[in-house]
């Protein structure tokens, strides 16, 4: 027993001292602090701090700081009343604005008169200004799509209705493609934005009209190849005088009177010296205009002044289309009625007829404004509902 007894505690010594043993192995075979070497090993800073950027010369002239002085040709429809525009005149609004949010690095430079007001697209498309205010009514003849502003479905018997009816209209983003696809880009032109400035259903007279017979014989003077149309249908005489003679013709008794909006007959042409009566004609000379711009110019801009240029004269476009409307009732209510011009309404039954007598216009725009014509005539129908759907007093 006594042998057996130690041979047992013998054996456990052995285990001791053999487990002593490979412990003592696995530490003398362990590796030393090399992972610690390993981990701290600074492999990534050095690809993060080398300095490849260093090494190449930073441009003198970034594009983000880039300046550019644009030219702009103020359209010489104002008249008289050009010294009280604040908003595109020398040293106005737009100036201003165009240089603040672009930092300083857009600079405009305007030029009052710089093209009669028919020669204005020539300038521009040419690269001889950089910006102007394009009425499209000039340039019916040439570009007929833009005609449907004399058709009489568009007929208010509020000028303040259709301004803001015109503006819904020319501000449909598909009809500025229409637009840019049919004339802007084959000019070299961009659109920047709409200008609704006129609801031009009014006649400025010397004779009297106040039922639908009085314009037989009425020698009017007109400006679009439409309005011709559509008052002989009526009756009357059309007359194309150049603009500059209007007021001669109406003192000599050339015409009995002219077709304008409120603000163009007043501001422009000086009809509350000129004319006795102002008349609402059924026959509607909306007015459009556009703020455009040389393609080459703007494709020399970078995109985020690009973007500056497009939102101020958008801009520019919704307060001179809010001005247009305010000039309109103010001109109305004051000047003509200080200077004693009577307003004379046509009865609506004769309003009504007129329109019937009138609808041809409609197929004579569609065979002079091309393909296209259609999908506009569609677009400013479509508008005309919504307008007449739309509920001030829900």
């Amino acid at each position: 027993m006594s042998k057996r007894r130690i041979s047992v505690a013998g054996m456990a010594g052995v285990a001791v001292l053999l487990a002593a043993a490979l412990l003592a192995s696995a530490c003398a075979k362990a590796p030393g602090p090399a992972p610690t070497v390993t981990v701290t090993a600074p492999a990534p800073t050095v690809t993060v701090t080398a300095p490849a950027p260093a090494s190449t010369p930073t441009p003198t002239t970034p594009a983000s700081t880039a300046k550019f002085t644009l030219t702009y040709a103020f359209s010489d429809a104002w008249g008289r009343y050009a010294p009280y525009n604040e908003y595109s005149k020398p040293g106005g609004y737009v100036q201003r604005l165009l240089y603040n949010r672009s930092g300083g690095r857009l600079q405009l430079k305007v030029v009052p008169k710089m093209f009669p007001v028919n020669d204005a697209l020539k300038g521009v498309a040419g690269g001889e200004a950089d910006i102007t205010d394009l009425g499209t009514t000039y340039y019916h003849a040439t570009y007929p799509i833009f005609g449907w502003v004399n058709l009489p479905v568009l007929y208010r018997p509020s000028y303040l209705e259709g301004i803001n009816l015109l503006r819904q209209i020319v501000e449909r983003p598909d009809l500025q493609k229409i637009y840019d696809e049919e004339v802007w880009s084959k000019l070299g032109l961009v659109s920047l934005a709409p200008m609704p400035w006129g609801f031009g259903n009014l006649v400025f007279s010397n004779k009297k009209v106040a039922k639908l017979e009085d314009f037989n014989g009425f020698k009017v003077r007109t400006y679009t190849a439409l309005m011709v149309d559509g008052y002989k249908l009526l009756g009357a005489t059309p007359m194309t005088i150049a603009f500059g003679e209007v007021a001669t013709a109406m003192k000599t008794g050339v015409v009995d009177g002219y077709a304008s909006s409120m603000a163009s007959g007043t501001i422009t042409v000086g009809g509350d010296k000129l004319a006795k009566y102002i008349i609402r004609s059924p026959l509607v000379a909306a007015w459009e205009s556009h703020f455009i711009m040389n393609k080459k110019t703007y494709d020399k801009l970078p995109p985020d002044l690009q973007k500056v240029v497009r939102d101020v004269f958008w801009e520019l476009g919704t307060v001179m289309g809010n001005f247009g409307a305010f000039s309109e009732k103010l001109l109305a209510d004051k000047i003509a009625t200080d200077a004693g011009m009577e307003f004379v309404e046509l009865p609506a039954a004769d309003i009504a007829k007129a329109q019937q007598i009138l609808a041809p216009l409609e197929a004579k725009y569609l065979s002079g404004a091309g393909p296209r014509g259609k999908d506009v005539l569609a677009i400013v129908k479509q508008e005309i509902d919504k307008f007449n759907a739309f509920n001030p007093n829900p």
